[in-house]
């Protein structure tokens, strides 16, 4: 969304003539790629070109495509903004996008840029048939020419040294490169060769030799020290991927020394999914946080001067206007590399415990922001695939994730998160608790849609199991579980053993809850159907009589359940 453009910028130099290309590029193809490695600046320089020419377009959106849920999230904030109408019915994936894509065909003047984007999308056709313009934002090399590509290289040694030299604060916005003092230029150009040219790394040292008050020479001596630790380590690569580690790792291993309270706000960021990192969760789930970081329930302040720290190093972004941290994507990924497994692993489980104190204020929020919470805790899942933890509450927030990506229709994520949660309940509770046989039924079902049939069919009698022995032979769920695994049965060609589910149903349940409850009336319209397609009219009629007048009384006669009854029911005689 468009709230990225309130995001504080880094200073963007050496690009001024690529933005009238980019705008002549989109007037004429209206969807060009920005394809480069990582640490090239392509989402500062589409944003500045949004700002630069933001009078041209009366929308302009920024949507994180790195992942479906944080597409999601994006798509249904955009279609509140605009009062799009999205219909029960469509309050999925697929849904959504049919709803934006509609918008999107009727607007000439909007400007969309997606960032992050996988190479799934870009082995779609390229043709673009809305009216407006699309910015696509990618790592992924593109060989198609179908494609209008902006090409974005590295900076020239001249652009380099004038972005050290203005970010830094060694010379003002209005100075040119000839006029800065010839040690202090020399320093930086030296500076600027050791960094290739990466915006990335310019900037965050930069960034870090101005916030420190250090000189620029202090700073080539720094680099230099860890050059030569890399080399002796024999962790030594090229000379991109060294100015990317070192220049991520100076400012954190400073903080670590100065600032430990800014420098756990910081490793705790690591580990959480770089677009949209809430500032609550350091507020109201402060008590699971590091004891430094425990402080900002008494004292909100810290946090505030530690995020403004942290943000003129280049090393998160905060916006003005939501108060929402990002990262960016190089820079976590780096630092979160750098940590021992044992410190990643602690800080995943700080982050999901503090979440669960988020939870409960999910009830008010919008659909948008469930879904990032939902995001979050679904990404800080998939970085441990270790859950057999004490850990109640993580266990309870893996299953408020996916019951909302349920309710959207993101099976897979869903039953992941479950799977997750199970483990943890059955270390806590015990396989006999209540909890288990709703979380197997659950697993069970998604797997079932999911199309894993024997997976499922494993999981449903292990429902089944555990509901009866907590609830009873007779009680509702039981029956429910009969009709789930009798379904599951019937998915594989199990015809026999789904009859017998249904016959099991019928017969443990009628004495307790009567013909007439709802669950057995659709046990009985499953047997009727079975009897008629094996020929057995007689048996057939039997359950057609009792199943008809039920469903005529509750759903009426011009019900589609109760249409398809009678016309089976006709074919009996």
């Amino acid at each position: 969304m468009d709230r990225s453009l309130n995001h504080q910028m880094p200073l963007v130099v050496g690009r001024e003539d690529l933005f009238q290309k980019l705008r002549e590029m989109l007037q004429s193809r209206r969807l060009v790629v920005i394809a480069a490695p990582a640490g090239m600046g392509k989402t500062t320089f589409a944003l500045e070109y949004a700002r630069r020419f933001s009078q041209a377009y009366r929308w302009v959106f920024y949507m994180d495509v790195s992942s479906t849920e944080t597409w999601l999230a994006d798509a249904l904030e955009l279609a509140a903004r605009l009062s799009l109408p999205v219909s029960a019915e469509k309050q999925n994936l697929a849904g959504v996008s049919e709803v934006l894509q509609n918008w999107f065909a009727q607007q000439p003047d909007y400007l969309l840029i997606m960032d992050n984007v996988g190479s799934a999308a870009l082995a779609e056709p390229s043709e673009q048939t809305a009216a407006g313009h699309t910015l696509l934002l990618t790592r992924q090399s593109i060989d198609d020419p179908s494609f209008a590509q902006m090409p974005l290289a590295k900076l020239d040694l001249q652009q380099s040294t004038l972005l050290l030299l203005r970010q830094s604060g060694q010379l003002a916005a209005s100075i040119p490169l000839s006029q800065a003092e010839p040690a202090v230029q020399a320093t930086a150009t030296t500076l600027a060769q050791a960094m290739d040219g990466l915006p990335l790394a310019l900037n965050l040292a930069a960034s870090s030799a101005r916030v420190a008050g250090s000189s620029l020479q202090d700073l080539l001596t720094i680099y230099r020290t860890y050059e030569q630790r890399l080399v002796e380590h024999k962790t030594s690569k090229d000379r991109t991927t060294n100015a990317i580690a070192i220049t991520c790792s100076l400012p954190a291993i400073s903080l670590q020394k100065t600032q430990p309270f800014a420098a756990e706000v910081l490793w705790l960021c690591t580990v959480l999914a770089p677009g949209e990192i809430p500032r609550e969760l350091f507020l109201q789930g402060a008590s699971e946080l590091a004891p430094a970081l425990q402080e900002v329930a008494h004292n909100p302040a810290l946090l505030d001067e530690a995020l403004a720290l942290l943000t003129s190093l280049g090393l998160l972004t905060m916006n003005e206007t939501s108060r929402v941290l990002s990262m960016q994507r190089t820079v976590q990924e780096t630092l979160r590399q750098a940590q021992a497994q044992e410190k990643r692993d602690g800080l995943v489980v700080q982050a999901l415990r503090a979440f669960a104190h988020l939870l409960p204020a999910q009830e008010q929020a919008t659909p948008a922001a469930r879904m990032r919470t939902a995001a979050q805790i679904l990404h800080l899942a998939t970085l441990n695939s270790d859950w057999l933890l004490p850990h109640e509450p993580i266990a309870d927030v893996f299953c408020w994730a996916a019951t909302l990506l349920w309710e959207y229709g993101l099976i897979r994520d869903a039953e992941m998160l479950l799977r997750r949660a199970l483990p943890i309940y059955q270390h806590l509770l015990g396989t006999g608790h209540e909890t288990i046989g709703i979380v197997l039924r659950n697993l069970g079902t998604l797997n079932a849609l999911l199309k894993n049939y024997s997976e499922a069919e494993t999981l449903l009698q292990n429902a089944l199991l555990a509901r009866s022995s907590v609830l009873g032979a007779t009680h509702p769920d039981v029956i429910l579980c009969l009709l789930d695994l009798a379904g599951v049965y019937a998915e594989q060609g199990k015809r026999e053993e789904a009859r017998a589910c249904y016959q099991e149903a019928l017969k443990i349940g009628e004495p307790a809850l009567g013909q007439d409850h709802p669950l057995l009336v659709v046990a009985a319209h499953k047997l009727a159907i079975f009897s008629l397609e094996n020929g057995q009219f007689a048996e057939a009629e039997t359950y057609y009589q009792r199943v008809l007048p039920l469903y005529e009384a509750r759903l009426g006669l011009e019900d589609s359940t109760t249409q398809a009854c009678m016309g089976q029911m006709a074919t009996v005689y």
